[in-house]
């Protein structure tokens, strides 16, 4: 990651590599739709993605579906970065499959010299930004949105809550001077937050 980066809160550099992989299960699911088959395994994913991508979208998706939205914004962040997690490791364990879907229909290799701009944006990133393309699907290869996934995680392991809750309130500063671009609510939304659950299904996979 760039320096850059490193200044930023843990929730907000989760949020640039979740919308890194919104945007790639949308190609995804393009090239699924765009061949006749079933985008089901991206789509499933990028379903439950959006949700957490905003969480102040989120908390009103919860609050129609009849659960408590409510408390502060650092516990919606936090919830946030809990589910994340689950949604990453599920995504580690589809994107192999996903890439060769995507090996066979657009007729390319995800290494080299791939077949065309939409191939090469899947498999190396937009504009041969490696971090994002998805390459072969494997966490183990350096430098791709897989490894980028998996370095994540393996920093939450690690690092536990202190890694998660790092910035939070930094991260609150820079909402409020930027008009909420960083990643976070307005100061006039921040009344939803938590979520208290009065039944255990949902949309997003939390039980």
């Amino acid at each position: 990651m760039s320096d850059g980066m490193h200044q930023k809160s843990t929730y907000e550099i989760w949020q640039f590599w979740a919308k890194a992989l919104e945007r790639q299960l949308k190609r995804c699911a393009t090239v699924y739709e765009e061949h006749s088959e079933d985008a089901g395994k991206a789509q499933k994913l990028l379903e439950r993605i959006e949700l957490f991508i905003d969480p102040v979208a989120h908390a009103q998706q919860l609050a129609k579906l009849k659960y408590d939205v409510q408390g502060s914004t650092d516990k919606l962040y936090l919830l946030s970065l809990t589910v994340l997690q689950k949604i990453f490791r599920d995504t580690l364990n589809v994107l192999p499959e996903i890439s060769e879907d995507m090996q066979r229909l657009l007729n390319s290799p995800c290494y080299g010299n791939c077949s065309g701009r939409q191939a090469m944006d899947i498999f190396k990133g937009p504009h041969r930004t490696d971090h994002e393309g998805i390459g072969a699907g494997i966490s183990d290869v350096t430098g791709f949105l897989p490894w980028m996934l998996a370095k994540l995680l393996d920093e939450v392991e690690v690092g536990g809550d202190a890694y998660l809750q790092k910035g939070l309130h930094k991260n609150h500063s820079d909402d409020d001077s930027a008009g909420g671009d960083a990643g976070g609510p307005l100061r006039s939304e921040r009344s939803m937050a938590t979520y208290k659950p009065r039944k255990k299904e949902t949309l997003t996979g939390i039980s």
